[in-house]
């Protein structure tokens, strides 16, 4: 089974088994500078499965907009919060465009 968050959350708690999936998409649009970083701390592990850039509709056009889809797997339990940040990273260090924060369970 795979639990989903979507780029409308700004904060969202989930409870997820070991091996099983995570997936948040935030929308992002990399050729601006902006981009999704996403770090993790607690008791819980997530195991990073995936991160990359999908295009929107208009992917396909230089410049176009469209998500960034992290993928992460459930490997110890305990408790873990994931905070992304959409930053430039030439920007010092703080300065951030938009924030959310994710707690996850991992059972």
């Amino acid at each position: 089974m795979t639990i989903e968050i979507s780029a409308d959350e700004t904060t969202a708690s989930r409870a997820l088994s070991r091996d099983e999936d995570l997936v948040v998409q935030l929308s992002e649009n990399p050729t601006t500078g902006y981009r999704w970083q996403l770090t993790q701390s607690g008791t819980a592990q997530l195991g990073l499965v995936e991160n990359r850039f999908v295009g929107g509709a208009s992917g396909t056009q230089p410049g176009g907009g469209g998500h960034r889809l992290v993928r992460f797997v459930g490997q110890q339990p305990g408790a873990v919060v994931v905070e992304a940040v959409l930053r430039r990273d030439w920007d010092p260090p703080g300065t951030v465009l938009e924030k959310r924060v994710f707690a996850i369970a991992v059972r």
